[in-house]
């Protein structure tokens, strides 16, 4: 797996990590966004199986990989809105979060997939929203039926439905502005 130059990475934490995805049946292609894997539940459970044993043996750094992906597709299955907090992902891996420098872990396996971290213009980071987004939109937020997520979602999809398919840019912006 590809690499910024500035991050050192074991080959052992890549073969690990390549065998995991093998044997979950995942195709790695370096720059693809972490939504389009669209992982099963059985691969998600695999995952956080993998990243529980990691982090028992203090060995989350070699898991990076592994760690963004299930998170981004934890993000994208369960968050239902609120503030983005690592204890919203270690609580599911039953770890405490000061255990670990999980930034320094999301930056591996961010790294690793290619993916660039979300920063403001004076370049603070955003780890966690970097991990959400690159999980896609959160399903749990559309599935409130009264939730305004939903029904942002449903107008906007009912806006561009009554513009048409293949309308100019600017009337595109226009809509989401």
């Amino acid at each position: 797996m590809p690499l910024e130059d500035d991050l050192t990475y074991s080959a052992k934490a890549s073969l690990r990590c390549r065998n995991v995805f093998d044997d979950i049946g995942l195709t790695y292609s370096f720059g693809q966004p972490l939504h389009a894997y669209r992982l099963s539940q059985s691969s998600l459970d695999t995952l956080r199986s993998h990243l529980t044993h990691a982090i028992q043996m203090r060995r989350l750094n070699e898991y990076a990989p592994l760690f963004v992906l299930w998170s981004a597709e934890t993000f994208r299955r369960e968050f239902d809105g609120g503030q983005y907090t690592w204890a919203f992902l270690t609580d599911r891996l039953t770890a405490d979060s000061s255990d670990f420098d999980l930034q320094h872990v999301s930056r591996l396996g961010l790294s690793s997939f290619g993916r660039k971290l979300a920063r403001n213009q004076g370049g603070m980071n955003f780890y966690l929203k970097t991990l959400a987004a690159e999980g896609g939109f959160p399903e749990a937020l559309l599935a409130d039926p009264e939730g305004n997520t939903r029904r942002l979602v449903r107008g906007l999809l009912t806006d561009i439905t009554k513009v048409g398919q293949g309308a100019p840019e600017g009337v595109l912006d226009a809509l989401t502005a």
